[in-house]
């Protein structure tokens, strides 16, 4: 019958040891951005949030309008189907190293 409790068809691809890493890698990432927005918060405080997302805004504002002018959207969503998942979260790895390192450093300046 191939049921399945929780059965993503493009998540749920490959060995289990995958699997597990995927979801841990995910989760690591998860973790050290609340590290790095929490330290950011503590760090610079109600102004420096404002200014974090105004900017995160503009950049993905940036982003997303120059995939439509220039009709990326089609290579994006290629390569990504292309690749699995597992190979995309293995670029998020370097990401994680760099939200470490900032969840590390902003706090040691912070005021408490």
């Amino acid at each position: 019958m191939k049921l399945h409790f929780f059965h993503l068809p493009y998540l749920s691809d490959g060995p289990a040891i995958e699997q597990l890493l995927i979801t841990f890698i995910l989760m690591m990432h998860m973790c050290f951005l609340g590290f790095t927005v929490s330290s950011l918060l503590q760090r610079f405080g109600r102004n420096g949030m404002y200014v974090l997302s105004i900017a995160a805004l503009l950049f993905f504002t940036i982003i997303g309008f120059l995939c439509t002018y220039f009709q990326w959207w089609g290579n994006i969503l290629g390569w990504l189907s292309y690749h699995s998942v597992f190979y995309i979260m293995m670029w998020t790895i370097p990401v994680i190293v760099i939200y470490m390192i900032a969840s590390y450093c902003l706090p040691r300046r912070a005021t408490l």
